[in-house]
């Protein structure tokens, strides 16, 4: 009976020690995995956008085109932006408005309006897309186009951008549109264009 008694302690003993071996090796891997770096996320940052018009001024009811440039990040994933970009109320888009659009999505450019929208685009990291819209001058003076910034899921707000057009009643250099007005005895004027002075099979043009 004291062998048994013996045995069965032994036993007791070895099940405690295994017991203690199994917490002991749990403790210990979980001591290493927390040591092991996590997987490596990307880091999204804002989209950045520029805009611009491809001149400095415009003649009123002239047109110029604005560009918009699109840049995600390579650290970066890729991205769904949008944003809504707003004139000022002496511009409004053309018509027609001659869209171009590689950020896909949908692009909103009515014409006659004051808004350009675009809708869940898509652009991957590292990579930029451009947007162009032809705008017309209604109102002279400075005019602007300005948007709050790109939007995306998972990516933090993008900074503001903003560009600024002249709008001129006549830009030097930039005819008006012409009419031929009679000065009398065979002598025309090509008003508000080029000049000239027409006297039946001569002419000569003025300085």
């Amino acid at each position: 009976m004291f062998a048994s008694q013996l045995r069965s302690r032994s036993c007791v003993i070895r099940c405690r020690n295994a017991r203690s071996s199994l917490v002991l090796c749990c403790v210990l891997l979980l001591i290493v995995f927390a040591a092991i770096p996590a997987a490596a996320q990307p880091s999204n940052e804002p989209i950045l956008m520029g805009q611009a018009f491809n001149h400095p001024s415009i003649s009123l009811t002239g047109t110029a085109t604005l560009h918009f440039t699109l840049f995600n990040d390579p650290a970066s994933s890729t991205s769904t932006p949008s944003f809504t970009d707003t004139l000022s109320a002496g511009l409004a888009v053309a018509n027609p408005p001659a869209v171009s659009n590689t950020c896909f999505g949908t692009l909103t450019a009515s014409p006659g309006s004051q808004s350009i929208e675009l809708t869940a685009g898509s652009l991957d990291t590292g990579l930029t897309c451009t947007i162009s819209v032809n705008v017309t001058g209604t109102i002279v003076g400075v005019q602007t186009s300005s948007s709050s910034g790109v939007t995306s899921p998972s990516f933090p707000p993008g900074p503001p951008s903003n560009a600024a057009i002249t709008v001129a009643q006549n830009i030097p250099g930039t005819p008006a549109p012409p009419s031929v007005t009679l000065l009398g005895a065979g002598i025309l004027a090509l008003v508000g264009g080029t000049y000239w002075q027409s006297r039946r099979r001569s002419a000569s043009r003025e300085a």
